[in-house]
């Protein structure tokens, strides 16, 4: 349960970066802290880039009411990135969260390609690297990605976030090779 000492560990260094301001996507007593039309019109944004099907091709998030349900899944913890103006720049979640890892996904709209997407990557594994476990100690010590091997935009992406890549995996990432890498929490702080 969340008491007012639950988010001491959150500074304004982790949320404010190079003029992108990173929202953590929770439910406050009734009201999310991002409201719901902003993500679909992020999605809607995702869709016309590109990024979508390069995101969440093959998955079940196909349109927006199940991309508003995969943020708000509790399966799920999600942050949103916006510039200081509040326009929408992508956001970060992780999932398969197990003892002290989860995977790691990204999705920024094109605005954000070029200058943003490197520091909203950045601030949000910090984000997540910065979580306490129950006895106060950082709950996660690894963050996996998993990337098909045909985005290779995200595949160098990887690389120059300091990244390792482990290798590949023949059909994981429908039918084709999916390229498996990790952070720890000394690379992110590194």
């Amino acid at each position: 349960m969340l008491t007012e000492n639950s988010w001491e560990w959150f500074s304004d260094d982790l949320c404010r970066r190079n003029g992108v301001v990173l929202i953590p996507y929770v439910l406050m007593d009734t009201d999310w802290t991002v409201p719901t039309n902003a993500l679909v019109y992020a999605w809607e944004e995702l869709i016309s880039d590109g990024t979508a099907e390069a995101v969440f091709g093959g998955t079940r998030v196909r349109d927006a009411g199940s991309f508003v349900e995969h943020c708000q899944s509790r399966s799920h913890i999600v942050a949103v990135y916006v510039d200081l103006t509040g326009q929408g720049l992508g956001i970060t979640w992780l999932s398969h969260c197990e003892r002290n890892t989860a995977r790691y996904h990204i999705a920024t709209l094109k605005r954000a390609w070029r200058h943003q997407t490197p520091t909203i990557a950045m601030m949000g594994a910090r984000y997540y690297f910065a979580f306490p476990g129950v006895d106060g100690a950082p709950l996660f010590d690894v963050l996996i990605g998993t990337i098909a091997a045909s985005n290779r935009r995200a595949v160098a992406f990887a690389r120059r976030m300091g990244c390792t890549v482990v290798g590949e995996i023949p059909h994981a990432a429908c039918g084709e090779p999916m390229i498996i890498t990790y952070m720890t929490r000394d690379q992110a702080n590194g």
